[in-house]
């Protein structure tokens, strides 16, 4: 592992630009992958590389408030892209080892573990369960073993499971709750992007060439203008502010294998940034079917977030208040002085309609 390596996972999770440099917590080799924790200015991240390039990324600073009990683990984010599907959640102080149970295969993959948060990672073929939309519905079945100082074993399955100080996510979980961002609106208005803003978007993502990406979603909410790219298969998203990139996150190729079905819409993908003018971002992408007209992204209290569907994708973003909610403990500094509520159980609900002029969902 090289100093570059460390550099490249800092800078792919938004942490490069603080004052202090990078810390490793820990790493492991897998052949020609590196996976590895790092640590910057109270913000803790999970990258995998292969010669040198980010192939995954995940921010845990949603994941480890609030911290799990000594003894206990848990799965939080799952994250999927054309060949890799990702699994990360938080560890208690007693955790010694960790392995997620691979559903398809049986296998047995062993995290990397580190400062309460741990994450795995394996390949998934075109068409398999862990590949493209299938994969949420893959993440019901893992079951993740782990280990504690004091010898037990222990076994938990899915995503936040209800243990000891945890509301139970089926009768109460915690949810979404919007947030404010001075000039964004909730209201999205679909544009023609320029391609000055393309290829800005491209160079900060991924330091792709001008001229040399497609757009897929392109719209403004408030003063914010959002672009989901595609760069031969490989994807990325920004979000602009007269002109000017506000973040911006390379998103690795979704499986283009699997065809979602006419009439129906999926969630593929849940990013979330911290420090954006002192607030979160959460946003939401997915595939639509033939047929579907609007989709809409259902939060805390009533409040619907509409997203914008265009070339058989559709997308969504949103200020995230650090308030908890209900279902959620109280909430543990990260970032310093920052305090984030606990990570929802899940992705948001959603719905859709269709030409039919029926609504459909909501999904969780």
């Amino acid at each position: 592992m090289s100093s570059d390596d460390i550099r490249s996972c800092a800078t792919a999770l938004g942490f490069g630009l603080q004052d202090d440099a990078p810390t490793v917590l820990t790493s492991d080799q897998r052949g020609d992958f590196t996976s590895l924790m790092v640590e910057q200015s109270g913000a803790t991240g999970y990258c995998v590389l292969a010669g040198g390039i980010v192939e995954n990324s995940v921010d845990f600073s949603a994941v480890v408030a609030p911290p799990v009990a000594a003894e206990d683990a848990a799965y939080d984010v799952v994250q999927v892209s054309d060949w890799m599907l990702a699994i990360s959640g938080r560890a208690g102080a007693d955790v010694t080892t960790l392995a997620v149970t691979n559903p398809e295969t049986g296998q047995s993959i062993s995290a990397t573990l580190g400062d309460g948060v741990w994450a795995a990672w394996w390949p998934v073929a075109s068409g398999s369960l862990g590949s493209g939309p299938s994969a949420m519905d893959a993440a019901k079945d893992l079951t993740i073993d782990f280990a504690t100082a004091d010898g037990r074993s222990h076994v938990s399955t899915g995503i936040s499971d209800a243990e000891e100080g945890h509301a139970d996510p089926d009768t109460s979980p915690p949810l979404f709750v919007l947030g404010a961002l001075a000039g964004w609106s909730a209201a999205a208005t679909p544009i023609p992007a320029s391609a000055a803003d393309v290829d800005s978007c491209a160079k900060a993502a991924d330091s792709w060439a001008a001229g040399s990406s497609t757009v897929l979603v392109a719209d403004t909410r408030g003063d914010y203008e959002s672009l989901v790219i595609d760069h031969s298969g490989d994807r990325a998203y920004c979000v602009l502010k007269a002109g000017q990139i506000q973040w911006a996150r390379e998103l690795g190729a979704l499986d283009a294998g699997i065809a979602t079905a006419s009439g129906t819409a999926v969630l593929e993908q849940l990013n979330g940034f911290d420090g954006i003018a002192g607030s979160r971002v959460e946003e939401v992408q997915g595939s639509v079917g033939d047929g579907v007209m609007s989709v809409t992204v259902h939060l805390a209290a009533g409040v619907d977030v509409p997203a914008t569907v265009q070339n058989g994708q559709w997308m969504a973003w949103w200020p995230e208040s650090e308030l908890p909610t209900p279902g959620s403990q109280t909430p543990q500094p990260t970032h310093g002085s920052v305090a984030t509520a606990q990570l929802p159980a899940g992705p948001p609900a959603f719905s859709w309609t269709t030409s039919d002029g029926v609504t459909h969902g909501s999904l969780q």
